[in-house]
């Protein structure tokens, strides 16, 4: 039998078979960028007008210096900045899930002993889904709780998971005042761009500066717009701000049970100040969460004493 090593394809086809190899290379492209589906790829589009108008109105009110338990604060805090929870069914990617964290959920439901009906709080929710280490206990623990996430672009698709709990489109003032500050998008690693760290840590992590701004509230100011002083677990993930954070907390108007706080390094500088703080303030350090099989962890665990 002879074989011809001619092209299997005419030339015309050939070019419409590298057309389509190329066209099918740059699907998984987009893919591989937006981490999201190849067909129908989709986001919740940000009413920029509407953010615009809700902006507009932190801006009038921050002339008038007010402080973080300001009514009229606490008021616009409510009804420009908060989504309450939703009623519709979870819209989930993977909605069979229990325990969505790298292992955090797990620590502190153990901590807690299997806690029902407690109170939780995350800082850096992202989307409200990946990694998230408090839809555990929504889902499993039935826990109230509430959601915090400054960028508002990545807020509209934590809207649409339909979680059940208080939405605060904020970052964490490490300052009692209300303000507006620059916010470096990065997805899952979004980080406040105020000084001179900010940014260096922006060009460590070789990200690409993408810079918005942000309303930004003490975590004081929307406990009292949530009425809620009492917290069981706190998730606080904020991409190395989360010392200043923790010392703008006033700790004897609030109480918080459990926390899990970011690390760098289990042994360097910054993890070191983080809990000599926390034992300052009343909490026994319990353990480092490396993580799981799946992903990596680098959280702290603290338990108030």
């Amino acid at each position: 039998m002879k074989y011809s090593l001619r092209p299997r394809f005419p030339l015309m086809g050939r070019y419409r078979y590298l057309i389509l190899l190329s066209l099918v290379g740059s699907l998984f492209v987009i893919k591989f960028i937006l981490k999201g589906p190849i067909w129908g790829i989709s986001e919740p589009a940000l009413d920029m007008n509407m953010y615009s108008q809700k902006m507009n109105s932190l801006k009038k009110l921050l002339q008038d210096g007010v402080t973080e338990d300001d009514p009229s604060l606490i008021q616009l805090i409510r009804t420009d900045f908060i989504n309450l929870p939703e009623i519709q069914p979870y819209n989930l990617k993977n909605p069979y899930l229990l325990d969505y964290s790298c292992g955090q959920s797990g620590a502190v439901d153990k901590l807690l002993n299997q806690k029902e009906k407690g109170f939780y709080i995350e800082a850096g929710a992202y989307d409200g889904e990946s990694i998230s280490n408090t839809l555990f206990f929504e889902k499993v623990r039935k826990w109230n709780g509430m959601l915090i996430e400054p960028d508002p672009f990545v807020f509209e698709r934590l809207k649409a998971k339909n979680r059940k709990a208080i939405l605060v489109n904020s970052c964490l003032n490490i300052k009692p005042q209300p303000s507006i500050l620059q916010f470096n998008r990065g997805n899952e690693m979004g980080r406040v761009w105020v000084d001179t760290e900010d940014k260096n840590w922006v060009k460590e992590m070789k990200m690409e500066v993408n810079v918005i701004e942000v309303p930004c509230f003490s975590l004081y100011s929307i406990l009292l717009a949530v009425n809620q002083t009492t917290i069981d677990y706190f998730s606080l993930d904020i991409e190395g701000r989360e010392l200043s954070v923790l010392q703008s907390i006033p700790f004897e108007k609030v109480h918080i049970d459990t926390f899990t706080v970011e690390y760098l390094n289990g042994e360097d500088s910054y993890s070191r100040e983080i809990k000599s703080f926390m034992e300052k303030n009343g909490y026994q350090y319990v353990t480092n969460l490396p993580g799981n099989k799946t992903c990596t962890a680098l959280d702290a665990l603290f338990k108030k004493i």
